[in-house]
């Protein structure tokens, strides 16, 4: 995939704007992959949440739903203080 690809995505596939949200927010997904809770936790191995979000910001990995309900959990975990 271009990085032409990923600033400017099909607006007719859904994956297409997540993964340019991903691109744009990553100093957010980077602070919550670096200090991943569910790693802290032993709920998931370390560096597999990372590699999975990597491989799909790149046009690699196409599970954007297990992904952003992953990134949704970690940001729980921290507001309610995990």
């Amino acid at each position: 995939m271009s990085i032409r690809n990923l600033l400017h995505p099909d607006k007719s596939r859904f994956d297409q704007i997540l993964r340019k949200g991903y691109y744009y927010e990553d100093r957010f997904l980077n602070e919550i992959l670096t200090n991943s809770r569910m790693e802290d936790l032993g709920w998931m191995k370390e560096g597999v949440f990372r590699d999975a979000v990597e491989r799909f910001k790149y046009g690699v990995n196409h599970e954007f739903g297990l992904i952003s309900r992953t990134c949704a959990l970690e940001v729980w975990l921290r507001h309610h203080g995990y």
